[in-house]
């Protein structure tokens, strides 16, 4: 951690006094956004007209309209029902690289200042039709730190929960994970004595899955020494505390690294279906539910 203590609206500039560009936690540290999706219903979101809702837009892309690929508020769930109260979030996707995501696109103002660690926990369920026709790689999130600048060597984070990538596209199971840091892919494996909730290995439909991810930026470029953990219903499926969230090799020049990639901005719920352009048919409904964002890690907190 930094010795610099930061006040809300930060906006990015390079302090003499931190030149390693590590920040102190933010002004409130915790919980800064949580949603069960039982209040704020989506509606005209996706139209950019709503300013009832807990989210800063809604985009849909490379699904046409007309394919149904839309993010929409549900009461009940096919074959189940919603995690906690009665409604969550479904997707439903119709085709290779069908994307919806939910963004959050200012972490800062909701933080009420910088931090260089996120703790993320939401649930997750597969409908019917997945078993069988599980996709090459499914983003369950992704995250940011830094606005509209390249991905590569800055630290960013595209989480895949699910990823079959040395399996057939007809493989039962959802297999693997992948978290992608910009260019760099962190591919692993669930395995076969990693029993989840419903007692059964690897991903499967009609589960809801407790998703949590907790992650710490380095403290320098090159330092890889951050850290990034993922737990599917509390078993940790993923421990890597030597991640090279910046590296120069990967087109991280330092003085940019200490510009862009230090503090958290900006991340999004959902993200796109790819099966590098095969879609086994029909549509994959995919369900969201009790979305929680923190600055520390919740599953230490008693």
């Amino acid at each position: 951690m930094g010795n610099l203590i930061c006040t809300p609206g930060y906006d990015g500039t390079i302090l003499s006094s931190d030149p390693l560009g590590q920040r102190s936690p933010p002004v409130s540290s915790g919980v800064f956004f949580q949603w069960d999706c039982e209040g704020h219903p989506l509606g005209d979101i996706t139209n950019g007209t709503s300013a009832n809702h807990p989210f800063d837009d809604v985009a849909r892309y490379n699904g046409p309209v007309s394919s149904g690929v839309i993010g929409q508020i549900v009461d009940t769930v096919p074959n189940g029902a919603p995690h906690s109260g009665t409604r969550c979030i479904d997707i439903g996707y119709t085709g290779d690289e069908d994307e919806v995501h939910f963004s959050l696109n200012d972490l800062r103002a909701l933080i009420g200042g910088t931090t260089n660690s996120l703790f993320c926990r939401k649930y997750e369920r597969f409908g019917p039709g997945w078993e069988g026709a599980w996709p090459r790689g499914l983003k369950t999130g992704r995250f940011f730190t830094g606005y509209d600048i390249p991905q590569n060597g800055f630290a960013y984070l595209s989480e895949k929960m699910c990823w079959n990538d040395t399996y057939p596209s007809t493989e039962q199971f959802g297999r693997g994970l992948n978290s992608a840091i910009g260019d760099l892919d962190l591919v692993d494996w669930y395995e076969a004595n990693q029993l989840f909730g419903n007692g059964l290995p690897y991903l499967r439909e009609d589960h809801w899955y407790k998703v949590e991810t907790w992650m710490v930026l380095d403290s320098g470029v090159d330092a890889n020494d951050g850290i990034l953990q993922h737990w599917i219903d509390d078993v940790l499926v993923y421990d890597n505390q030597a991640t090279p969230w910046h590296e120069s090799n990967r087109g991280c020049p330092e003085f940019e690294c200490l510009i862009h990639g230090t503090d958290w901005t900006n991340m999004w719920f959902g993200g796109n279906y790819t099966n590098s352009g095969i879609f086994l048919g029909g549509t994959k409904h995919r369900y969201i539910d009790d979305l929680l964002l923190s600055t520390v890690n919740e599953r230490e907190v008693v």
